[in-house]
């Protein structure tokens, strides 16, 4: 659900938003079945989606590496 409203932010051009949706759904991390994002929840995705959004559109390279690090971890 919060990776599907990333992409409308994103098509937007409203990437402040489409970080926050998709650190929403970092903040789930449960595995219910149900929801659109459960298969990215795990393996990086997500992280590495926000480190892309800070590093290209927000201009901010420290949380870029931060995010990035962390999809590596995954």
């Amino acid at each position: 659900l919060y990776n599907i409203l990333a992409n409308i932010f994103e098509k937007e051009k409203k990437y402040s938003k489409a970080v926050l949706a998709l650190n929403k759904a970092l903040e789930i991390k449960s595995f219910s079945g149900d929801w659109t994002d459960d298969e990215y929840l795990y393996n990086g995705y997500i992280e590495d989606r926000i480190s892309l959004f800070y590093y290209y559109q927000i201009k901010n390279p420290y949380k870029a590496l931060e995010y990035g690090v962390r999809a590596i971890e995954l």
